[in-house]
């Protein structure tokens, strides 16, 4: 006797729902597309939009608020504080370059953390900044790697199930001109 996880009379009408599915998936973009306006638009990280990430270790716990707000002399536009690890004492600075060099910026961290907390002795264990003109390139070779990854799909399945390589020839036209603008 074998072993099935749907009985032979089981018959789902997949084609029957499709209606249904549209109109849930098209409620999901909409969602998203209506997500992304209402926020300004997509929210890049230091990689693609430019910035600098230091990391920070105390000798004891410490508070994220009280390490936002040590840092609230230095200005450092966009900083977001974010806790790594479960031990309350590494964390995680984000935040836009404003066109101070990486020496100057781990002076002036550095400076503010003893400054506003003395009694709880802070290192930076590391620090990485990325230009802008960086951040762009990696941004615009992200968006090539999805549009040829999108293209190769969709051409494979076109030829795969369908023989209609017009369809995907299309497709990827119109693709490459809403990435591209041309």
């Amino acid at each position: 006797m074998a072993f099935a996880l749907l009985s032979r009379q089981t018959n789902i009408n997949f084609a029957g729902f499709r209606r249904v599915a549209y109109a849930i998936s098209a409620l999901f973009i909409a969602v998203g597309i209506f997500a992304i306006i209402l926020n300004g638009g997509l929210r890049y990280g230091v990689d693609f939009a430019g910035g600098a990430m230091v990391q920070i270790q105390f000798e004891r716990p410490i508070a994220d608020e009280q390490v936002k707000t040590a840092l609230g002399s230095v200005a450092l536009p966009g900083l977001t504080v974010q806790q790594v690890g479960t031990e309350d004492r590494d964390y995680l600075l984000r935040f836009s370059l404003t066109g101070v060099e990486n020496l100057d910026l781990r002076d002036q961290v550095s400076s503010a953390l003893k400054s506003s907390i003395p009694d709880n002795p802070s290192s930076i264990q590391r620090l990485e900044t990325v230009g802008p003109k960086v951040g762009n390139d990696l941004r615009n070779m992200a968006i090539e790697a999805l549009f040829y990854a999108v293209l190769l799909i969709t051409v494979y399945i076109s030829g795969r199930f369908e023989h209609s390589w017009f369809i995907a020839a299309a497709m990827a036209i119109v693709l490459y001109a809403a990435v591209y603008g041309a």
